[in-house]
């Protein structure tokens, strides 16, 4: 685990003792945190439960308590388990539902409307996300080399190497000015905002929110950053590239994580961009696992 994920935990746990049993007055004993993180199961979604599970067992683990780390740790959610009834199961809070591509009008409404407010910083951003379908995190990281590439820091890295990967892509002379331009231009109002880079990423992304309400006013779910991210593994998942260069792009360390992303079927384009073959000798995970319609096979690392 690197620090800052150990920091994000420790913040997440204290606020959940903070708010769940010292503001209520409740005694912070190792069997009171664990009914608390039961009883909250229905209030949050699966992966943020596991999450607050996580940052609780680092904080007992961090705070010395080590056997009690293990005990929080053996917690299961209540509402996932296989044998937990129907009523039960009927309490799991649904995924958040993501718009998952961008049509042509749509990304050209936008950037009109993003250009008409001359926000140059999300005008960045978005072409950012456009032309390298990569996480917004990963936006204030990229490093401009040579021969038109692109170093993207990999935001889901993990210190083992098992997930999250640092790749190199390889873009066209005219993509490669707009992410220039655009980096520039991010960069710039960064540093005038004097904003962690967390921070600076959440205001964006609350004024795209703003820029997409305005536009369509009566959709409930609107286009985000991570649309683009989507559009960008439909495009690739269409483009014929095999399955190592589409992880690469992506920043996945395995095959089978490409999945998440995207559907050849609304591909919009043929994306040019090119991952390094030195990023994809990185992807760690080459094999397919076993399917109804795709058996176990070995995917050519090309």
């Amino acid at each position: 685990m690197n620090e800052k994920t150990k920091q994000d935990y420790l913040k997440l746990a204290q606020y959940f003792l903070q708010h769940r049993l010292i503001d209520n007055q409740i005694p912070l004993t190792p069997k009171n945190i664990r009914q608390a993180l039961t009883a909250c199961a229905k209030e949050y979604r699966p992966a943020y439960w596991l999450r607050l599970r996580c940052a609780l067992v680092t904080q007992q683990r961090e705070t010395g308590f080590s056997k009690q780390a293990e005990l929080i740790k053996a917690v299961r959610n209540p509402i996932t388990l296989a044998d937990a009834s129907e009523q039960t199961k009927a309490l799991k809070k649904p995924k958040q539902k993501r718009i998952k591509t961008v049509t042509k009008d749509q990304h050209q409404l936008i950037y009109r409307t993003v250009k008409q407010n001359n926000d140059k910083a999300l005008l960045a951003m978005i072409e950012i996300a456009r032309i390298l379908g990569c996480r917004p995190i990963e936006m204030l990281s990229l490093q401009l080399g040579r021969n038109n590439e692109v170093f993207i820091d990999g935001a889901k890295k993990t210190e083992n190497g098992l997930r999250g990967l640092n790749r190199t892509v390889i873009l066209t002379d005219h993509q490669y000015d707009i992410i220039e331009r655009c980096h520039s231009v991010l960069h710039e109002e960064l540093h005038t905002r004097r904003l962690n880079k967390s921070q600076f990423i959440k205001r964006l992304q609350r004024r795209l929110d703003t820029v997409t309400k305005k536009i369509w006013l009566r959709r409930k779910h609107r286009i985000t950053l991570y649309s683009y991210r989507h559009l960008m593994g439909s495009d690739l998942k269409a483009s014929g590239k095999s399955r190592v260069e589409i992880a690469t792009i992506m920043g996945h360390q395995s095959v089978d994580s490409i999945d998440v992303y995207g559907n050849k079927s609304t591909s919009t384009r043929r994306p040019t961009l090119r991952g390094s073959q030195d990023s994809m000798e990185r992807v760690r995970k080459t094999v397919l696992k076993s399917s109804d319609h795709l058996k176990t096979n070995q995917v050519e690392n090309t």
